[in-house]
C-alpha cells in the first residue's frame, strides 16, 4: 500500500527535524495532494513554521527535537490526518465522501 498524503503529513509531524526541513516536507506534500482541506491545514502549518515568533524560541532548535503534537498549533493537523488514516480509505475516496459521494449500495 502506498503512503497517503495523510500518513506522510503525520510522519513529517512526528519525525525529529529542524524547522526548515519540516516545512520543506509539508511543502512537498502540499504540492502533491489533491485534498484541498489538507492543503489548508498544511498552509497554516507552513506559515506557522515560517513565522518569526515561532522560529525565535518556540521551535525545536536541533535535528533531534520533536514537536509537541498535543499543542493547540499542531493538534488539528494531527487529528485531521489520524482521522483520514483511520478510515482506511484511499485518499480519493476520503475527498469524494467529504463532498457527498457515497459508494453504490450492493
Amino acid at each position: 500500500m502506498t503512503k497517503t498524503s495523510y500518513s506522510k503529513t503525520l510522519e513529517a509531524l512526528m519525525v525529529s527535524a529542524q524547522v526548515r526541513a519540516r516545512a520543506n516536507k509539508f511543502i512537498a506534500i502540499y504540492t502533491t495532494t489533491e485534498d484541498l482541506d489538507l492543503r489548508i491545514q498544511l498552509d497554516s502549518a507552513i506559515k506557522l513554521l515560517s513565522s518569526n515568533e515561532y522560529t525565535q524560541g518556540v521551535a525545536p532548535t536541533s535535528a533531534g527535537d520533536r514537536l509537541n503534537l498535543d499543542h493547540p498549533q499542531w493538534k488539528p493537523l494531527r487529528s485531521f490526518c489520524e482521522d483520514a488514516i483511520a478510515s482506511q480509505k484511499p485518499e480519493w475516496q476520503v475527498i469524494a465522501e467529504r463532498h457527498g459521494w457515497q459508494p453504490a449500495a450492493t
